[in-house]
């Protein structure tokens, strides 16, 4: 699980590491920054993976589940194995070509405007076994 800050600082960073063919979830806590955590009614969010940050090709999406009761603030990034099935990686976990990025993006009721609370790396380790 990662704890992640309240919106005025930069978003955490947090590196994955994700078998392909596999489902992936990660818990995510925000706090306030008087250490409370946020109030997440009314908000949605967004998630993508991308070879770089400045692809148009989004690779993968992860679905953003907001748990419930949404004032605990608590988020969980999903990314089915159909997903990250599809993602072309390279030979190992370390070639280039099975390293991605990904962001979480989410949205106040209110204003719509995008609040950045966690990036970083993504790398696939490739998938042998297949269906």
């Amino acid at each position: 699980m990662a704890a992640v800050r309240e919106s005025l600082m930069a978003a955490g960073k947090y590196d994955m590491e994700i078998d392909q063919g596999s489902e992936y979830k990660l818990k995510i806590v925000l706090k306030n920054k008087n250490g409370s955590r946020k109030d997440l009614t009314g908000f949605t969010g967004k998630s993508q993976i991308r070879k770089k940050p400045s692809a148009t090709t989004v690779n993968g999406e992860f679905v953003i589940i907001f748990i419930e009761p949404r004032i605990n603030g608590e988020i969980e990034l999903v990314l089915p194995a159909s997903v990250s099935s599809a993602i072309k990686v390279g030979d190992t976990i370390n070639d280039d070509k099975s390293q991605y990025v990904y962001d979480l993006e989410i949205y106040a009721p209110t204003t719509n405007v995008p609040l950045r609370v966690i990036d970083g790396l993504v790398r696939f380790s490739p998938e042998v076994t297949k269906q």
